[in-house]
């Protein structure tokens, strides 16, 4: 671990003052990057391969409306995961994703209720994979995407269209099509 410069020695070469960097100190981005020894002083933290991907800091690193990069996000990881998940889901998978539609059948139809099973249908999809790796690197940004999500959801009829791309695409996997679930979730990501 490499030692950081203290407070006093940084606040010159910084346009900051130094409660500044004290409360940055303490954010819970950064918390899990900088380890704080009282008295001995604060050291960078050896990173994880797995702590690289975190929605703490990436929530801090993305400034203004990223909406737009999101979206871009979701196609880039949710098309393949799709993919995969029809190649390669077990049955247990099958009922999960059957639980979670039959879920968003049965609820009242409040917003958070189906966000709620709009995330849950894409993180089995993601487990579905099988891919360990791509599981990791999509829940470490799921809080993001459903930020993505909650917005999407509050135009006119999306929640609807909603629900039929995600029976396509459920359809799909079922039938272990992995072209179908494909292009099915790439049809519903074109349509935000």
């Amino acid at each position: 671990m490499q030692k950081l410069p203290s407070e006093r020695d940084l606040s010159p070469q910084l346009p900051l003052n130094r409660s500044c960097g004290r409360e940055a100190s303490q954010d819970p981005a950064l918390v899990r990057l900088i380890d704080v020894r009282p008295g001995r002083g604060a050291y960078v933290r050896s990173i994880l391969p797995e702590e690289v991907v975190d929605s703490h800091v990436l929530s801090r690193l993305i400034q203004g409306d990223s909406l737009k990069e999101l979206v871009e996000t979701r196609h880039i990881l949710e098309v393949e995961i799709a993919r995969l998940a029809a190649e390669r889901r077990t049955e247990e998978d099958l009922r999960a994703l059957r639980r979670t539609l039959e879920g968003w059948v049965a609820c009242n139809a409040t917003i958070d209720q189906i966000l709620g099973y709009d995330l849950e249908f894409h993180l089995q999809l993601a487990r579905a994979t099988n891919n360990h790796v791509l599981l990791k690197v999509y829940t470490s940004i799921f809080s993001l995407l459903a930020d993505s999500r909650a917005k999407v959801n509050l135009i006119p009829g999306a929640r609807d269209k909603a629900w039929v791309f995600h029976r396509a695409i459920f359809a799909a996997v079922r039938d272990g099509d992995g072209t179908r679930a494909r292009a099915a979730m790439l049809e519903h990501l074109q349509d935000l």
